[in-house]
């Protein structure tokens, strides 16, 4: 589902000049919507405030001009901004308004489901839809089955609800006995493919900084810095020690890539990765043992956040679910959960 379109206005709290520039039948909406924002401000699951901000990127509208409203747990309340040009039809047709289903997850599930853009296909198969779009040119393909050149990354895909051929597709290109990383990815290849690892994590959007979240601190030395081809020896060398993920000596080639050094070592960094239309994976978040607890790692996703914000598009990252110091980082940098996944591999017959 695709979020509203609506033109935003940003008044201050109670402001009424905004609510003169709007045209009749939207300005009708706002007693209504005034209610609901009183209403609904303690509604709540857990520590979560299921509503309490009416803007246009906490509606989704079907089909038949229902709308439901969600939010996140570090949502603000009040009238500062309410968008009621999101609930206008074309037509005039006046929406029916509905609350949004508590969500039934664990505590670490802080994101509702059905908001548009937790809705977004492409992050159901990030791997196939990179390989297909941006990264394109790092790919090898045969038939229904596609996977990155060699020492890129290993990550492969099927393309989704395909038959036994597109896995005999991906033997033929990986070749017998070679790891079939499949990412996230739930599809399960036939008898034969003997299983190698599998990992439970999370796949998590950017929704916008926390009130009280890290920000980045440019003007605190030592500045982060773009890393490219003749820092790959050090950047494997900072993987080796810390353990953040798959990485190769091309891996730096999938997007751009950014570290802190001091006294002229490699201490920490981050980088893009996948690449699925309107959105960019942060990976290979990492930093050395004796330089941790200085903030580099909320420093240099802060940045890349800015980064890939800037070309109109929307960061998100995967974490291990294991891995809670650094699943408690990125919530206080404002991503959410928005699936839990599962990172398997295979060995092809």
């Amino acid at each position: 589902m695709k979020p509203t379109s609506a033109a935003r206005c940003r008044p201050a709290p109670r402001s009424r000049s905004c609510w003169a520039s709007t045209a009749p039948h939207v300005r009708a909406l706002l007693p209504e919507l005034a209610q609901w924002e009183a209403a609904w401000t303690g509604l709540a699951h857990g520590d979560r405030i299921v509503h309490g901000d009416l803007r246009a990127d906490n509606m989704v509208r079907d089909r038949h001009l229902g709308v439901t409203f969600v939010d996140w747990a570090h949502a603000t309340t009040g009238l500062a901004c309410i968008d009621a040009a999101s609930l206008a039809h074309p037509q005039g047709r006046r929406p029916t308004l509905r609350p949004a289903v508590p969500p039934q997850e664990d505590s670490s599930m802080k994101a509702v489901h059905n908001h548009p853009v937790l809705a977004d296909p492409a992050l159901d198969d990030p791997v196939g839809q990179s390989l297909c779009g941006r990264h394109a040119p790092l790919a090898r393909r045969i038939g229904k089955a596609a996977t990155y050149l060699p020492d890129v990354t290993t990550f492969a895909t099927v393309s989704p609800g395909s038959g036994p051929e597109a896995w005999e597709d991906l033997a033929a290109l990986l070749g017998p006995g070679e790891l079939a990383d499949m990412f996230s990815s739930p599809a399960d290849p036939p008898d034969g493919w003997a299983p190698v690892f599998s990992l439970d994590g999370y796949q998590m959007v950017h929704l916008g900084a926390r009130e009280g979240s890290p920000v980045s601190e440019a003007a605190t030395e030592p500045e982060a810095v773009v890393l490219g081809e003749a820092d790959v020896p050090d950047m494997l060398a900072l993987i080796a020690r810390t353990s953040p993920g798959p990485f190769w000596p091309r891996t730096h080639e999938l997007g751009t890539y950014l570290g802190i050094r001091v006294d002229g070592t490699l201490v920490a960094m981050a980088g893009e990765r996948l690449r699925p239309p309107g959105w960019t994976e942060i990976s290979a978040v990492c930093t050395a043992p004796e330089a941790r607890g200085r903030g580099y790692a909320g420093r240099l996703v802060n940045a890349l956040v800015t980064r890939i914000e800037s070309r109109g598009e929307r960061p998100f990252l995967h974490v291990a679910r294991a891995n809670t110091a650094a699943l408690a980082l990125y919530e206080r940098l404002g991503f959410e959960v928005r699936t839990p996944v599962t990172f398997r591999g295979f060995r092809t017959p």
